[in-house]
């Protein structure tokens, strides 16, 4: 990481966006033009505080979200992101990182074609003990469960992810869909302007 990096925080909806996140920064995912922070918003609800005061904090250069499109629990997508776009001033779409049904499935995507019917934990289980040897307990985000994720993932498992996940749509109501690989595709790179001109509004992705 370059002394003059760019300070790019990330507040997540929960523990596995956290998850989602270090498992990125392991494998180098991110270029050393950037320098990474994150933030547990405990649930989408809390993610429109959480966001405004990051945004305000002139610790950093650049605030993006990671969340689930279905987030029922605490608020809406649809709430989180007119919450967003009030401190913002601009569509929330240009710093928001989403997911349908949810951010697991990105980790489903490093090594399945498989697709999550909605965000239950449940529905990941099968997934989960066969393609990471998880057991034969029901899959619940648990903290080793979510180490094991992290630990296994690997830059092979990154660049299966990012081929899958530019199939799916860009449309938050389809599943699957995600915006995700737009913007690691850009955090892949050391020009760091793409991120100034999302912050200063001048910029779009998608």
């Amino acid at each position: 990481m370059m002394d003059d990096a760019m300070r790019v925080h990330f507040v997540c909806e929960g523990a596995e966006e956290i998850c989602f996140i270090d498992s990125l920064t392991k494998v180098g995912a991110f270029d050393g033009a950037y320098k990474i922070s994150r933030e547990d918003a405990h649930g989408a609800g809390n993610i429109p505080i959480v966001f405004d005061q990051a945004f305000q904090n002139f610790d950093y250069d650049a605030v993006f979200v990671i969340l689930d499109v279905d987030c029922t629990s605490n608020g809406t997508y649809k709430d989180t992101m007119a919450k967003l776009e009030t401190t913002l001033g601009f569509s929330a779409r240009q710093i928001v990182l989403f997911t349908n049904p949810c951010t697991v499935q990105l980790f489903l995507a490093s090594r399945s074609d498989g697709v999550l019917p909605s965000q239950s934990k449940n529905s990941f289980t099968k997934y989960f003990n066969t393609l990471w040897n998880g057991g034969h307990k029901p899959y619940a985000a648990h903290a080793y469960q979510l180490e094991k994720l992290k630990a296994e993932f690997s830059l092979s498992d990154y660049e299966a992810m990012m081929k899958r996940i530019k199939t799916y749509s860009t449309k938050p109501e389809d599943l699957p869909s995600t915006s995700a690989h737009f913007f690691l595709s850009e955090f892949r790179q050391s020009n760091t302007k793409w991120s100034e001109g999302i912050m200063d509004n001048k910029k779009r992705l998608f």
